[in-house]
């Protein structure tokens, strides 16, 4: 449970210790016999959170800070494919690890500034950024993630939503030395009456990733039950038009059913493209059936 001291710091101590057993035939991960592992992990958070009151909004600023430490070594685990978000930059299994933990000693610093409206408390804009620093290169840990490395990737996200029809949400990572940008994902929501459409661009760059594609989704809402859903998304790596989707659906508290046209393209412009049409249902939380 956190701990509030009387200067305002709020702390958080975890102690994580996990038991693996496992027998594999024939596996590329596990040991082809008997085998049991033990892991350990302690986790250290700090941050201190600063609020100022105003007229029309309140201004939230919390400095961020954590310590995590493990005797054990990683597993090689350099191809997994794994991204470090801001969501997940504070916790303690961020490598979302189920038979073993992030080795070695890290050190994870950033901040958070969130301005809510004072009439109904909402978010207006949420500004965030985070950098995980080694003393030592861990070169198992996933590229991807930029963990291996003495000082990770730069990791921040901005989100400004000015009223319930319009919202920007941007989520990037950049090099330690700011030289270049390794990813970025931006997403635009805007609604209108019963039309909601939203854009989506994704670039990602050196050890992070290869892909970049900007896509869409219109939706016309005939009421809280029924709608008329397209979808489209174009490669820009590539430059060509991956896939359109219309979808009629309904939805209620305990199911959701579809029916869904589906057009896939294919780089080689040879090939015809696929087409679909098939009908979903979905009993929440039991089953979904194609």
């Amino acid at each position: 449970n956190p701990k509030i001291t009387p200067s305002g710091f709020v702390n958080k101590f975890n102690l994580l210790l996990k038991n693996v057993t496992s027998e594999g035939d024939n596996s590329s991960t596990y040991k082809n016999k008997f085998s049991s592992e033990n892991y350990g992990s302690i986790f250290y958070d700090m941050s201190f959170p600063l609020k100022k009151e105003g007229k029309f909004f309140d201004n939230f600023l919390t400095a961020k800070g954590s310590l995590m430490y493990s005797p054990n070594s990683n597993k090689d685990l350099k191809t997994l494919d794994r991204k470090i978000d801001i969501n997940n930059i504070f916790t303690q299994n961020r490598l979302s690890l189920d038979d073993t933990v992030e080795g070695g000693q890290s050190l994870t610093l950033g901040g958070e500034y969130v301005l809510k409206g004072k009439e109904n408390g909402n978010d207006i804009l949420k500004a965030s950024l985070a950098s995980v620093l080694r003393d030592n290169e861990e070169i198992n840990l996933p590229t991807k993630s930029t963990l291996n490395n003495k000082g990770s990737d730069f990791i921040g996200s901005f989100v400004f939503k000015p009223n319930k029809n319009l919202k920007f949400d941007y989520n990037f990572s950049m090099d330690s030395d700011f030289e270049s940008s390794n990813y970025n994902l931006l997403k635009t929501d805007v609604s209108v009456n019963k039309f909601v459409t939203s854009f989506e661009f994704l670039q990602e760059d050196d050890e992070v990733g290869s892909e970049s594609y900007l896509s869409n989704e219109t939706a016309y809402n005939f009421n809280d039950a029924y709608s008329l859903k397209y979808r489209t998304r174009r490669n820009k790596k590539t430059d060509f038009t991956e896939f359109y989707n219309l979808i009629y659906e309904y939805k209620n508290d305990c199911l959701t059913a579809s029916i869904q046209y589906n057009k896939d393209y294919y780089s080689d412009n040879e090939l015809k493209p696929s087409e679909e049409i098939f009908f979903s249902i979905s009993i929440v939380p039991f089953a979904k059936i194609n």
